[in-house]
């Protein structure tokens, strides 16, 4: 990742809090055997392609996607690669408002991501399979992406209560 500026800093974090969607996405495998997968995601969205491509460019990767919604145009650069995402939120964390509790929700995803892996190995039998009355890896990311589901529900009565974003934190 480039060296920011703290302004620099402080306008991504703006464009996340105003313009950024923070959750963790499900990919669903077609084959018969496998399960779904989960991955964190970030996207920022604007119409402004030299905005978008100096964040791809000052975060070293990401995409920038295209498409055509009921109100238009829409333009976004997104990611799933949880150091990029990482690595930003680090950055940008004092400066969030909005967005502060998806954020730290999401370093709490990112933690048991690395520990899936030993869990992986750790609770399975001689054959592999996963053994009886341990929680899945792939449960703990559902209940992560239910949560994000969650934090991003718009005009609900359900809504999150995430409280005054402009109070001194």
């Amino acid at each position: 990742m480039l060296s920011l500026s703290e302004g620099e800093i402080g306008y991504v974090a703006g464009l996340i809090d105003g313009e950024g969607c923070i959750s963790v996405i499900k990919h669903n495998n077609r084959t018969q055997f496998k399960s779904d997968t989960f991955h964190p995601y970030l996207s920022i969205s604007n119409n402004n392609l030299n905005l978008l491509h100096w964040i791809k460019e000052i975060l070293e990767g990401g995409r920038i996607e295209r498409q055509y919604t009921d109100l238009g145009l829409s333009t976004r650069y997104s990611t799933t690669n949880p150091s990029i995402i990482e690595n930003l939120f680090m950055l940008t964390l004092p400066y969030l408002r909005v967005k502060r509790k998806h954020v730290e929700t999401m370093f709490e995803y990112l933690k048991v991501r690395v520990r899936r892996a030993d869990l992986r190995r750790k609770n399975r039998d001689a054959k592999g399979r996963l053994i009886k009355g341990v929680m899945s890896p792939s449960i703990i990311d559902l209940k992560y992406y239910e949560i994000f589901h969650k934090l991003n529900l718009r005009r609900s009565k359900k809504r999150v209560d995430l409280g005054d974003p402009f109070r001194n934190a």
